[in-house]
């Protein structure tokens, strides 16, 4: 995903700490945590705070691992070119979740708001 080898080190405890707070893979974690920071445009020295607005997101609302991944695909690069934070875009995911609209659904109604 472009970042260097000193970057990933510097962001290697903060995706563990993602794996095992949301239960999947280390593989998925960091994806998830690695295309979130280039989608919103931050620096891979963001990513404890990206791996803590997700965890954030998916204990307090009914999202999951996989509508999150699902839902940031379609979201983030229409959050990012409209300027709204990872936090702004994961609390809309959340409240979309709890309303039952989950996953690229979800994404594909932020594009609209």
């Amino acid at each position: 995903m472009g970042f260097s080898t000193k970057e990933i080190l510097a962001s290697t405890k903060a995706t563990l700490d993602l794996a095992a707070s949301m239960e999947v893979g280390l593989a998925e974690a960091s994806t998830l945590a690695g295309s979130t920071v280039n989608a919103f445009g931050l620096e891979a020295k963001d990513t404890q705070k990206v791996v803590d607005v997700l965890a954030k997101s998916t204990s307090s609302s009914a999202l999951d691992f996989s509508s999150l991944t699902e839902a940031l695909k379609n979201a983030a690069p229409a959050a990012k070119a409209t300027n709204r934070s990872v936090e702004e875009t994961t609390a809309l995911l959340g409240v979309l979740a709890d309303s039952g609209i989950k996953g690229s659904r979800a994404g594909t109604c932020l594009l609209y708001t």
